[in-house]
C-alpha cells in the first residue's frame, strides 16, 4: 500500500494540463486557459488580404549589424508571429505592419565553382544554415525566390548573382525609415559572417543615400573629447556618466542650452520623450518613435535615476512638475536652467529638490571628469581592430 499523496502524485505525474479552477467546467475535464488561436486551426486569419504570402522556411533578405556596419543577410524564415500569435503564413502586403515579426536563422553564402553552376550567370551559392537566429519586424524582411539547384550529389541550394544581391541590399536600406533601422538586429562577426569573396573581403556592405545621417547617429562616441573616447564597449550607465560630466564640468558646454544626457546637443534639436513600461509600477523609458536624439544607448532607467557608489550618475530624463504632460523630458542636470527659461516666476526653491545633487555624487562626478580620456586607449585597440574588415568595393553599395 502506498500513500493516497503519492497515488495522485502519480496518477497525474504526466498531465501538464492545469484543471478549471470553476467546479462545472473541472467536472467536464475543461482545462484551465482556453486553447490558443492561431491559423491554423481551420481558418485563415488573413482570408481577407490577397497577394502572394510569405511562409516558414522560405528564403529571405533582410539586414544585420555587425562591426558598426550593415550587411545584406539571407536567410531562412523559422517562425513568424502577427499579434504575438504564431502563424504559418503571412501575406507580404502585411510586412510593413508593427505587429508581425519574423524569425530567421542566417544562411551561409559561398562562391560558386563551375561545378555549382554550369551556366556560370551565378557566382554565390548558399551553403548550410548558420549558427546565427535572429528575430526583427517584417518591414526588414524581403522575400526573395533565387533559383534552387538539387541533385543527387549534393543537398539543395540556391543561387544568387552578385548585382541581384547588392540591389537587394539597397533597396531594403532605402526603404526603411532610421527608426526601423535602430530595430536591425546585431551580430559578432567572424569568417562566416560578413559573406567573404575569395580574398577575404567582406561583402553586401550598405551604404545608401542615408548613410551620412545613420553615421553620425549610430556613431558611439563622445562628441567633445579629443582624444575620441568610444562608447561602443561601454554600457549606458558608463554612458551616462561620461556625458554627466560633460555637462557639470565642461567649461565648453554651455548649460543654459539644456544639452542633451546622450548626444550633448541643444533642447531646440534634441528632444526626449518618455512613456510608461510594461507593469502596473513600470518605470518610465524613453519613447524612440516620439524623441529626435540620435543616440541608440541603452540603458536601465531605475538604475540611472539613483545615485549610487557604484553608478553615481542619476541623470535621467523628468518630467517636468510644472510642463503640459505631452511636452518633452528634461534632464536632471539641465531641470534648473529649463526653470529659469521657461518658469521664471515660480521660486526655484519649491523645486530644487529635483536636481540638487547629493555630495557623494557632486564628488564621484568630479573623478569621472577627471579620468574621461583613459578609455580613449581601449578605444583607439578597437576601432584598429575593426579596421581589419576589409571591404570588397565591387560587391557594395558605395
Amino acid at each position: 500500500l502506498i500513500s493516497k499523496a503519492r497515488a495522485l502524485a502519480q496518477r497525474f505525474k504526466y498531465d501538464k494540463n492545469a484543471s478549471s479552477t470553476d467546479r462545472l467546467r473541472r467536472v467536464q475535464q475543461e482545462s484551465r486557459y482556453g486553447p490558443v488561436y492561431t491559423a491554423g486551426d481551420g481558418e485563415d486569419a488573413f482570408a481577407g488580404v490577397d497577394g502572394p504570402r510569405v511562409m516558414v522556411t522560405d528564403p529571405i533578405a533582410t539586414l544585420v549589424r555587425c562591426d558598426g556596419h550593415l550587411f545584406l543577410c539571407i536567410g531562412e524564415i523559422n517562425s513568424i508571429r502577427f499579434h504575438s500569435r504564431p502563424q504559418d503564413e503571412v501575406p507580404v502586403a502585411l510586412l510593413h505592419e508593427t505587429a508581425v515579426q519574423v524569425s530567421y536563422q542566417a544562411l551561409s553564402l559561398l562562391p560558386t565553382s563551375t561545378e555549382d553552376d554550369v551556366s556560370s550567370k551565378h557566382d554565390w551559392r548558399s551553403s548550410h544554415l548558420l549558427p546565427i537566429t535572429l528575430t526583427a519586424p517584417g518591414i526588414l524582411i524581403q522575400p526573395i525566390n533565387p533559383k534552387l539547384v538539387s541533385n543527387s550529389l549534393r543537398p539543395p541550394y540556391f543561387l544568387f548573382d552578385s548585382s541581384t544581391l547588392v540591389t537587394l541590399a539597397s533597396s531594403l536600406h532605402d526603404r526603411v525609415s532610421e527608426a526601423h533601422r535602430r530595430s536591425v538586429p546585431s551580430v559578432k562577426g567572424d569568417e562566416r559572417f560578413p559573406y567573404r569573396e575569395s580574398s577575404g573581403k567582406a561583402c553586401f556592405i550598405i551604404e545608401g543615400r542615408h548613410q551620412a545621417h545613420e553615421s553620425a547617429a549610430l556613431t558611439l562616441c563622445c562628441p567633445h573629447c579629443t582624444p575620441e573616447v568610444d562608447f561602443t564597449s561601454m554600457s549606458g550607465q558608463r554612458v551616462l556618466e561620461h556625458i554627466g560630466s560633460h555637462i557639470l564640468h565642461d567649461p565648453a558646454v554651455d548649460r543654459n542650452i539644456e544639452p542633451c544626457g546622450l548626444c550633448l546637443r541643444s533642447y531646440g534639436v534634441c528632444q526626449i520623450y518618455l512613456r510608461k513600461n510594461k507593469g502596473r509600477h513600470g518605470n518610465p523609458k524613453i519613447d524612440k518613435d516620439r524623441s529626435s536624439c540620435p543616440s541608440t544607448v541603452k540603458f536601465s532607467y531605475a538604475t540611472a535615476a539613483k545615485s549610487s557608489s557604484s553608478s553615481p550618475c542619476s541623470n535621467v530624463p523628468l518630467a517636468c512638475p510644472v510642463c503640459p504632460s505631452n511636452s518633452p523630458a528634461v534632464w536632471r542636470y539641465n531641470l534648473r536652467a529649463h526653470f529659469l527659461r521657461l518658469h521664471p516666476s515660480i521660486p526655484l526653491q519649491s523645486y530644487s529638490h529635483l536636481w540638487t545633487l547629493a555630495d557623494s555624487e557632486t564628488t564621484e562626478m568630479a573623478t569621472i571628469w577627471k579620468n574621461r580620456l583613459r578609455q580613449s586607449d581601449r578605444s583607439r585597440k578597437k576601432k584598429a581592430n575593426n579596421a581589419r574588415l576589409t571591404i570588397s568595393d565591387a560587391h557594395s553599395s558605395r
